[in-house]
């Protein structure tokens, strides 16, 4: 009998704890939703008193988020190309050799993903304003971005490459193919599904990124989500909620993108 009470109990304390988990990660979302199709001229509160698009129209007029929004997708495809480009060859050959000093070198291409972005941004400002003396912002956040994806691009592509059967390439070399047409032809199709996944998820940490990219901006390139919050220093109204559902419903757009494509189960099975 105790332990019915105490399975009860458990049960109903971790539906509770679900509960409040996702409604303290819905409720601000569906808050700013609502706040950007207010049609006040300069409000943000809570309920609405009416509908509007105006706030969605002006975030396409203001120069600094229409800069931001050009910067952040241009960056974000350019890092996305970089970042599986480099992923799959490096995982290719860190999963098929054995040489001394490997784990060093993967827990070294996987460390950005334990180093906090703000001591990744000021490390990497200060390198190359300091050090190299490198000033042009666009290839500076192009390689700051490619820093903090590659190990997520690693991590999917190298779990696909961990159980692949290498004697299907094998196969295609006995019936006349060299190495690098049986790599094109056979390896690269059969790990299609992690190098869609990887470069899904490398664009969306790009393009949402802050942390490091506040360190690497400047007047004239600033991404999106920087330029969100340099906004709000100088005024607060539904402009500000209206881009924040425009992030929210576009990477939304993405995760269901990589839901058709690979599938959410399959992408969370090659991350952990």
């Amino acid at each position: 009998m105790k332990m019915v009470d105490i399975d009860k109990i458990s049960n109903f304390a971790t539906r509770f704890i679900i509960i409040l988990t996702v409604l303290f990660l819905v409720v601000p979302i569906v808050l700013a939703a609502s706040v950007a199709f207010d049609s006040r001229t300069y409000a943000m509160s809570f309920p609405p008193i009416g509908f509007t698009l105006k706030w969605f129209e002006r975030v396409f007029n203001v120069p600094l988020f229409r800069n931001g929004l050009i910067t952040s997708v241009v960056l974000a495809l350019s890092t996305t190309v970089f970042s599986v480009l480099i992923g799959i060859p490096t995982c290719i050959f860190i999963v098929r050799h054995k040489f001394k000093g490997k784990g060093l070198v993967q827990t070294f291409l996987l460390s950005p993903l334990m180093v906090p972005g703000v001591v990744i941004g000021n490390a990497l400002v200060t390198t190359f304003y300091q050090y190299l003396r490198w000033y042009n912002s666009f290839p500076n956040l192009l390689i700051a971005h490619i820093v903090i994806t590659l190990p997520y691009s690693l991590r999917i592509i190298s779990a696909s490459l961990i159980g692949f059967d290498r004697s299907l390439e094998e196969a295609a070399q006995s019936l006349g193919a060299s190495e690098i047409q049986a790599y094109f032809k056979v390896t690269i199709p059969l790990i299609k599904a992690s190098i869609i996944a990887s470069a899904i998820f490398t664009f969306i940490i790009s393009w949402s990124n802050v942390n490091v990219s506040a360190f690497l901006t400047d007047a004239y390139t600033i991404t999106f989500p920087v330029a969100l919050f340099s906004y709000m220093r100088v005024s607060f109204d539904p402009s500000i909620a209206a881009s924040s559902v425009m992030l929210v419903f576009f990477t939304l757009a993405l995760i269901a993108l990589l839901e058709k494509l690979v599938g959410i189960e399959k992408f969370i099975g090659t991350m952990f």
